[in-house]
């Protein structure tokens, strides 16, 4: 693909979230203790701690988690098919006694980690430390 198609087709992209709507978002997520959408996600990418993180405006920490534990949290806050695997278990729209009157959409997860994981790029956020001289090879299967 040529560079000037690459460009197009992410030029086409919708926007993500700013600020204000992640931060509206945030509030939905009802904090659980053992988060479902977290046992949900086959990426080990801890929805329910880097919201909580992020809610209490702690955005180093959530991007932090993202990135610890998957290095491509950012590609998954776009890609990942979130509302079949942690929104479809967010308890946000589940009834419970803690929830007696669900929302009619789960917490975008999705939306969120994007928006973090491109906050964290803008304020320069680095999640892997550089070792060494940066003289070795790298092999990319």
């Amino acid at each position: 693909m040529s560079k000037d198609a690459l460009k197009e087709r992410f030029s086409s992209m919708p926007a993500g979230m700013s600020l204000d709507r992640a931060i509206v978002e945030a509030e939905r997520c009802l904090l659980c203790h053992d988060a479902p959408c977290s046992q949900a996600c086959p990426a080990d990418t801890k929805p329910g701690e880097f919201i909580r993180k992020f809610r209490f405006q702690n955005y180093t920490g959530a991007m932090r988690t993202i990135k610890t534990n998957n290095i491509l949290g950012g590609a998954c806050g776009v890609l990942c098919p979130t509302e079949r695997l942690c929104e479809k278990e967010c308890s946000a729209i589940m009834v419970s006694d803690e929830n007696p009157a669900p929302t009619d959409r789960p917490v975008d997860i999705g939306g969120l980690q994007r928006f973090i994981v491109e906050h964290g790029r803008k304020m320069g956020f680095q999640p892997l430390e550089i070792s060494g001289d940066g003289s070795g090879k790298v092999a990319v299967v």
